[in-house]
């Protein structure tokens, strides 16, 4: 029997959970100009690129374990997961934390769970899990800065409100939805997530400009098996 697809439609759930609790896109419209300056942080150095390397290599390792622990449930004779290899091989843009928070409640459920983990009542046990996930690493004050100085400098530039208005237009509208996301989201992908920003143009909505930026970014946060028979 392939259990390739109903394992995916099964991560999927959960993926699509974290995606929808994490994805935001602020609603505010600028008029045209200039794109804003750029504001690009520097170069990580090694020691800590590679610190940050063994965290997400780590975290990814356990969210693929889950998934291999979901597979050898469902499939009840011991049969090893054949895309193990291909899950770790994966470069998430998941943030470390978020990604092993999601992957410990994800395994937790499982391990409490002594239905069909193919019906619809561990999809639900399980569903919880990004949302709690992304609630934990979520930014605000001084680490959500960066990114409202960045998005307000384009408004202005574009004709559009005052520093000081943007802020407060953000603060209230959208803020909790940017912590959320970018939280969600790790330093490589928070810087990329700034040089497309940077870039935006003011011939473009800033609300669509944003989800251009950030769902691609979003879309690699959780490694899925794909989702077709074999």
């Amino acid at each position: 029997m392939n259990h390739t697809k109903p394992l995916a439609l099964l991560a999927l759930t959960l993926a699509g959970t974290a995606v929808s609790a994490a994805c935001s896109r602020p609603p505010v419209t600028p008029a045209d100009s200039k794109p804003a300056a750029s504001l690009t942080p520097p170069v990580a150095r090694a020691p800590a690129r590679e610190e940050e390397a063994a965290q997400q290599q780590r975290a990814q390792g356990a969210w693929c374990s889950y998934l291999d622990a979901l597979y050898r449930r469902v499939t009840h004779d011991g049969t090893a997961w054949p895309r193990l290899d291909e899950c770790r091989a994966h470069t998430s843009t998941a943030a470390p934390a978020m990604l092993e928070r999601t992957a410990e409640c994800s395994r937790r459920a499982l391990d409490g769970y002594t239905g069909d983990p193919l019906g619809d009542g561990y999809a639900d046990a399980v569903r919880r899990c990004g949302v709690e996930a992304i609630d934990a690493v979520t930014l605000g004050g001084a680490d959500l800065e960066p990114f409202v100085e960045v998005l307000c400098q384009r408004v202005s530039a574009c004709g559009g409100s005052g520093q000081t208005d943007c802020r407060a237009t953000l603060r209230a509208r959208a803020s909790e939805r940017l912590g959320r996301a970018i939280g969600s989201i790790n330093a490589a992908s928070r810087a990329r997530l700034r040089r497309c920003l940077e870039v935006a143009s003011c011939d473009q909505d800033l609300s669509e400009w944003v989800g251009g930026c950030i769902d691609p970014i979003m879309d690699r946060l959780l490694w899925l098996p794909p989702d077709r028979d074999e």
